[in-house]
C-alpha cells in the first residue's frame, strides 16, 4: 500500500515539476505486495492528497502508514515509531542554538526511518547557503548529509522524501542529488574524517542482542542487556568530531513528572522483633507486596506466611518511616502473571490516619522529588499500570525483577499531555478500557 501512496505522491509531484524526474528504484529484493483495487485506489488518493502537504508533513503521514502495516514485532525490532515534524523543528532549532552553523555543517542521521531529519536538513543548509550556484548548492548538500538506516524499505522513503524537499534545487542544476542513505547496521559502521558537526535523530528503543564482537565494541555502553537507545547514543558520540553536537529525541521520565524511584526501606527478616500483629503506640502500618493489588488498587493487608500488619521502629529505625503519599509498585512478579508493573497510589487519607507507614523492600516507592509533583501520584500509577506501558517496559527489561533504575527510564508522555488520564482517574465511573485507549493515544497507537 505504502509503494503505491508513494508512487502517486511522486507522481502528482512530477505533474507540477519542470522536469520530470522518475521515482527512485525499490531496493533489491524488496517486492511490493499486489493490493485489490478499492485499496490500491485508496493508497492512491492518499498519495496524491499528501503531494499537496508539505514535504515533511507528507513524510510523516505515509511513514506512520507502513509502521502502521508492520507486524508489531517487526516494528517494534527495527524501532520504527517516526517523529512527529513540529519536534523535528524544534529539535533542529535548539542544535543551532548549541552552535551548529547549517552553512558549513556535516550532519548524520543514524537512525534515519523514513527521513524525518533528513528532509529539513537539507532544506536548512540550503537556506543557509550563499550566493552560489544550484549546482554547487546541490554538491554541498551530497558532500555534507548522510543517513543510515537498516530498513531498506525505510531507507528508500527517507532518500525519496529528501528528492521531494529538494525538487526545485534540482531542477534548477538539472541533475539528481546522489544516494544519501546508506543501508546498513549503523552499529557496525565505522567513523572515517573528521567527524560530523551534529549527530541527530530519534534514535531506536528496547534491549537488542549483540555478536560477541559488537559487544567487544560497545562494552563501555552495556549494563546487562543490551538496550538500543544507549548503544546509539554511544554511537553518536562515536561520529561526532570534537565540540560538535549531539541531539537527540529523549522521552520524558518520571523525574519530570517530579519523582524519583526507591526500594522500600524495611528487609523485615533483619527486624523480625520489631512486627507486630497489632496497632499501638509507636507502631505504623507496616506495607507488603500483598497490599498491591492486581487491579491497581491499594488494600492493605497481611495474610501471607510471616506478614504481620505493623511495624514498631526502635528510636535509631525511624530512616525506614515514611510519612507521605507515593506510588508503590511490586518489585517481582511471577513469569505467568498478565502484567509486569503493577502499581498503586498509597492514598493520602491512608497517610493521614495513620501518620506514617513502613514500606517493605518488596515493594517500590515512587516519591515526590520536591513538593507537589507534575502529574499526580494516582494518574502516574494509572499510567504504570496500563498495557502499552507494561510492554514498553518489556522492551527494557529482561528479569522478574523492576528496578528502580528501569523504572526511571521508562519513555512517557509529557507533562502537559497527561491533562485526560488524570481527569479519567478521577473520574469515579471512568471504565477501565477507556483509560487504557487514552494511554494508547497518548503513545500514537490509539484509534
Amino acid at each position: 500500500m505504502v509503494c503505491v501512496a508513494l508512487t502517486a505522491y511522486w507522481s502528482e509531484l512530477q505533474s507540477k515539476s519542470a522536469i520530470d524526474w522518475p521515482l527512485r528504484e525499490l531496493p533489491n529484493g524488496t517486492d511490493c505486495a499486489a493490493l485489490p483495487e478499492t485499496a490500491q485506489e485508496l493508497a492512491s488518493a492518499i498519495g496524491t492528497c499528501a503531494a499537496g502537504m508539505d514535504v515533511t508533513d507528507a513524510g510523516y503521514a505515509i511513514g506512520l502508514l507502513y509502521t502502521g502495516a508492520l507486524p508489531e514485532r517487526l516494528r517494534a525490532k527495527l524501532g520504527a515509531y517516526y517523529t512527529p515534524p513540529a519536534l523535528c523543528e524544534r529539535l533542529l532549532d535548539m542544535a543551532a542554538d548549541a552552535g551548529v552553523d547549517w552553512q558549513t555543517a556535516r550532519v548524520l542521521d543514524p537512525a534515519c526511518g523514513g527521513g524525518a531529519f533528513l528532509a529539513p536538513v537539507a532544506r536548512r543548509m540550503v537556506e543557509h547557503l550563499p550566493d552560489v550556484s544550484a549546482s554547487n548548492a546541490l554538491g554541498e548538500i551530497a558532500r555534507r548529509l548522510r543517513g543510515f538506516e537498516i530498513d531498506p524499505f525505510a531507507a528508500w522513503m527517507s532518500q525519496v522524501f529528501v528528492d521531494a524537499a529538494l525538487g526545485d534545487l534540482c531542477g534548477a542544476a538539472g541533475a539528481r542529488l546522489p544516494p544519501l542513505v546508506s543501508v546498513c547496521n549503523s552499529l557496525e559502521q565505522t567513523p572515517d574524517g573528521g567527524g560530523f558537526d551534529l549527530v541527530v535523530g530519534n534514535p531506536p528503543y528496547g534491549r537488542t542482542v549483540l555478536s560477541p564482537a559488537l559487544r567487544a565494541a560497545y562494552r563501555r555502553s552495556l549494563f546487562g542487556h543490551a538496550n538500543r537507545y544507549g548503544l546509539f547514543t554511544d554511537l553518536a558520540l562515536r561520529f561526532a568530531r570534537p565540540g560538535g553536537v549531539v541531539a537527540y529525541v529523549t522521552p520524558c521520565r518520571l523525574a519530570d513528572y517530579g519523582y524519583r524511584v526507591s526500594t522500600g526501606p524495611l528487609v523485615w527478616n533483619r527486624h523480625k522483633g520489631n512486627l507486630r500483629d497489632r496497632p499501638g503506640k509507636g507502631r505504623y502500618p507496616l506495607l507488603w507486596a500483598e497490599s498491591v493489588r492486581p487491579d491497581g488498587v491499594f488494600r492493605f493487608r497481611a495474610q501471607k506466611r510471616n506478614h504481620q500488619p505493623y511495624f514498631q521502629p526502635d528510636k535509631d529505625e525511624f530512616w525506614v518511616v515514611t510519612d507521605h503519599p507515593c506510588v508503590l509498585l511490586q518489585r517481582t512478579t511471577a513469569k505467568e502473571q498478565g502484567r509486569r508493573l503493577i502499581a498503586a497510589e498509597l492514598p493520602a487519607s491512608f497517610i493521614d490516619k495513620h501518620q506514617a507507614v513502613v514500606v517493605e523492600n518488596h515493594l517500590n516507592m515512587i516519591r515526590p522529588i520536591d513538593g507537589a509533583p507534575r502529574v499526580s501520584p494516582a494518574a502516574v500509577a494509572a499510567l504504570l499500570n496500563s498495557a502499552v506501558v507494561d510492554q514498553l517496559f518489556r522492551c527494557i527489561n529482561g528479569s522478574v525483577a523492576v528496578s528502580a533504575y528501569e523504572l526511571e527510564a521508562l519513555p512517557l508522555p509529557a507533562p502537559e499531555e497527561m491533562q485526560e488520564i488524570e481527569r479519567l482517574v478521577h473520574q469515579s465511573s471512568a471504565e477501565h478500557q477507556i483509560l487504557e485507549h487514552a494511554v494508547a493515544h497518548l503513545y500514537g497507537n490509539g484509534a
